[in-house]
């Protein structure tokens, strides 16, 4: 639970929604009040761990402060077909399919359109299909080494 991650954000979310807030981590929970018990903290040691906590959400929320990164919890969720809500900071540069994006740093608007995927099952369904495909397609083997030579000859 680091100080960029802006999970601060999500509790946000979670709150005013009256929602259960998911949380799977290795680190100390202790950080996350105010929702008593409506957060759900897991282990997050395995592979295992990760395919059950995603499994469990019906949307990810993927927070971020600070721009930059590597945007692997929003990869991992899409590529495992979960609809993610993300500010456009948390996508780093991405043209993700598959993510309701809102503001930088408004916790409101982060609560505005989870709220609307929670209740369009249809919404999350597109959301949720476009994601696998986006990453299969976008971030695949072959396309990253053809990037790469290009690079490399000065393209």
């Amino acid at each position: 639970l680091d100080g960029y991650q802006g999970w601060e954000d999500a509790v946000e979310t979670a709150r005013r929604l009256g929602a259960v807030l998911l949380v799977a981590t290795q680190s100390n929970p202790a950080p996350l009040v105010g929702l008593g018990a409506r957060l759900r903290v897991v282990p997050l040691a395995h592979e295992a761990d990760r395919r059950r906590a995603h499994a469990a959400a019906d949307v990810a929320l993927v927070t971020r402060r600070a721009p930059g990164g590597l945007p692997i919890k929003l990869l991992d969720a899409l590529s495992r077909g979960l609809p993610v809500v993300a500010p456009r900071r948390a996508l780093a540069g991405l043209l993700a399919r598959g993510v309701r994006v809102t503001a930088d740093d408004d916790a409101g608007a982060l609560a505005r359109s989870a709220a609307e995927l929670l209740r369009s099952p249809d919404a999350r369904a597109r959301l949720a299909e476009a994601g696998p495909a986006y990453v299969s397609e976008a971030h695949a083997p072959a396309r990253f080494v053809r990037a790469f030579r290009t690079f490399l000859r000065g393209g």
